[in-house]
């Protein structure tokens, strides 16, 4: 699927307002899960289709919750919804024939709801329901159940695009002990602020989400404008959801990100540098937040460009996205090398080498601008640990010899 998808979203044929991404068998039409539900409800849906309801359950907040087919959390919450405004204006069994918005009018009736209440054990499926009843009801609503799922994040996440609360974003993602730093805040606010999708998004609605068995990971599937597919994984840290990645297209694109990883790296090994360039511009606009795009980005600016400067933009950006990333710690010290900056060159090998201790090629290039600035002592140190870890690598042998030469 291309970047602002070839198929067109269609509108949703009742809203007119939201993306129609399911067909109605019982109007014929594209609609969006809101109208779906409103039809739902009424038990309008032919009994063929798969989001058909056979019936209102009395037991509304009953232990597995409503067992009806959803797309996604925010459908499932909105289905609730409408079930609780019907549910209390219907006799119910189990206020023996009573009608629950009637009985609240009493201090008797409010005692016999919240007894209902407090006899029920309420699980996850079912928490939305018993928050929207205790609103419904009027009872007090510091009772409240705490709701806090992958779709919450998902949303707190794109309203705080929405306001422009650009330093509160940081903290919606996996990785982001980095962002306590300054130069990488700036960084990845400057990136977000160049990404047209989230400058000129207006509104977002999620159309499908789903978990894993293991319940640690999951994914959210949205539209923004009603016409931008951008789909987010997610990652369960320490009971608190966290976005892993996002890209902008269906989430069946998640499975081919390591594909385009690799095609690129071959057009690279190749030297097909136009091709490779082609590449890299077309797809970092579909993962616009990928440490490995930016990766080789700076592999052809460093490499193939010449353009030194433009290799520490990308390099950093990798390493701003996964500070783990330790290819990109040695290539941004290489650019900084070229550009003559030597302080910088330092720092990154240093830190290539913290991030991978098996990287004699940052210690022996540190041994080598150890050598150029004079510092013949740290020199010897810095090469002779990069023979320790490889004993026959040839540019650190060289560069032991003339190194001890000019100790001697």
């Amino acid at each position: 699927m291309g970047f602002l998808n070839k198929n067109k979203i269609p509108v949703c044929k009742i809203c007119k307002t939201n993306p129609g991404h399911r067909f109605c068998l019982q109007k014929g039409k594209d609609i969006c899960w809101k109208c779906c539900n409103e039809i739902r409800i009424l038990g309008k849906c032919p009994t063929s289709c798969r989001f058909h309801i056979a019936d209102i359950p009395d037991d509304l907040l009953g232990k597995t919750g409503l067992a009806v087919a959803v797309d996604s959390l925010s459908e499932y919450e909105d289905l609730q919804k409408r079930f609780i405004d019907l549910w209390v204006l219907r006799n119910q069994k189990v206020f023996d024939g009573e009608i629950p918005i009637q009985l609240i009018e009493s201090e008797a009736g409010k005692d016999k709801i919240k007894k209902y209440l407090s006899s029920i054990n309420i699980n996850e499926s079912a928490k939305y329901s018993y928050n929207y009843l205790l609103k419904r009801l009027k009872l007090n609503t510091d009772n409240q159940q705490n709701v806090y799922t992958y779709e919450t994040t998902v949303k707190a996440f794109f309203e705080d695009i929405l306001t422009i609360n650009y330093d509160k974003i940081t903290s919606h993602f996996l990785k982001n002990e980095q962002y306590k730093q300054s130069e990488f805040q700036e960084n990845f606010i400057k990136r977000l602020k160049n990404i047209k999708e989230f400058k000129k998004m207006s509104n977002y609605f999620i159309v499908g989400s789903g978990i894993t068995k293991d319940g640690n990971s999951a994914i959210v599937h949205a539209i923004l404008n009603n016409k931008i597919n951008i789909t987010l994984t997610l990652v369960s840290d320490d009971s608190k959801w966290k976005i892993a990645n996002y890209y902008f297209g269906e989430p069946n694109l998640v499975n081919s990100e390591s594909e385009v990883y690799k095609n690129i790296a071959l057009l690279l090994n190749k030297n097909q540098k136009v091709k490779a360039l082609e590449m890299l511009d077309e797809q970092v606009k579909i993962f616009p937040n990928s440490a490995d795009i930016q990766y080789y980005y700076g592999i052809y600016f460093l490499n193939f460009s010449g353009n030194f400067k433009k290799a520490v933009t990308h390099y950093f950006n990798s390493i701003e996205i996964d500070p783990d990333f330790s290819e990109s710690y040695f290539g941004l010290a290489t650019a900084y090398l070229l550009l003559k900056d030597s302080k910088n060159a330092i720092k990154y090998y240093e830190l290539a080498f913290e991030k991978n201790k098996e990287d004699f090629r940052a210690l022996n290039n540190l041994a080598s601008i150890y050598f150029e600035e004079g510092d013949l002592q740290k020199a010897k140190d810095y090469v002779e640990k990069a023979l320790k870890l490889k004993p026959d690598f040839d540019l650190a042998i060289k560069n032991k010899e003339r190194i001890v030469k000019s100790i001697s």
